[in-house]
């Protein structure tokens, strides 16, 4: 069909493929006409995109995620330690924690934060709430009020056989705040002493305004027979 321009300016004629290779370049599209709606799915790869784009960073909710630290558990060691991290660099830390095992049966994971050089807070100041499902029950495990620590994980009674690690992941917030309480919150899996899986939801606060620098974990008794903690910010 021959190409036709009426009087009213429009064009027929055209078919699919009609025009040449390179006809339609950058500068003929018009700003925001390619939408997402006409872009086919799978047809954008990494390669695609820029490098510097925030879809090159890892993501966690609410922001970009950064690996700042990871660290091994030494079988024998008393606590793991995350000394000085904490700035206001980050609005939220993330902990994850994986096989965290205990040398001892039947103990719980604990933790203090920092407040600076080498003082760790044990002021009967921390808040917590865990409740777990297991045996297709729901149950509130930990209840405590203005303890000298922090419980983390678990219900006093993780098991130290080789299938009963602990792994879980804690978000602190705003740490490095001199106006707020510091709030953290997670989820954890595990097995107990008994060999029961469970599932649990913590959250907890250090009822004190003073900027919290750093975080140690350690067990009610015993020592950690192993684990690997990765510390991450998020803006």
């Amino acid at each position: 069909m021959a190409i036709v321009i009426n009087g009213s300016g429009t064009v027929t004629g055209l078919a699919v493929g009609g025009l040449p290779d390179g006809t339609v370049d950058s500068d003929t599209l018009a700003s925001n006409a390619v939408v997402t709606g006409k872009i086919a799915d799978g047809t954008i790869v990494n390669a695609d995109v820029n490098a510097s784009a925030a879809i090159a960073n890892s993501k966690f909710v609410g922001g970009d995620l950064t690996l700042i630290s990871t660290t091994d558990v030494t079988d024998g060691d008393s606590y793991v330690t995350l000394s000085d991290v904490f700035s206001s660099t980050y609005d939220k830390y993330v902990l994850e924690c994986f096989n965290f095992l205990p040398n001892t049966d039947n103990a719980a994971i604990r933790g203090n934060f920092q407040t600076g050089g080498n003082t760790w807070n044990t002021a009967s100041v921390y808040d917590t709430q865990v409740t777990a499902q297991y045996n297709g029950t729901i149950e509130s495990w930990i209840n405590l009020a203005n303890a000298a620590y922090a419980a983390f994980s678990g219900h006093g009674n993780q098991g130290n056989g080789s299938n009963e690690q602990y792994h879980f992941t804690i978000e602190l917030m705003q740490p490095s705040s001199t106006t707020d309480e510091k709030y953290w919150k997670g989820s954890q899996v595990g097995y107990n002493a008994s060999g029961q899986m469970a599932s649990l939801l913590c959250a907890g606060s250090w009822r004190s305004t003073t900027a919290v620098t750093g975080v140690r974990f350690y067990y009610s008794s015993g020592t950690f027979k192993t684990g690997k903690l990765k510390l991450y910010g998020v803006k």
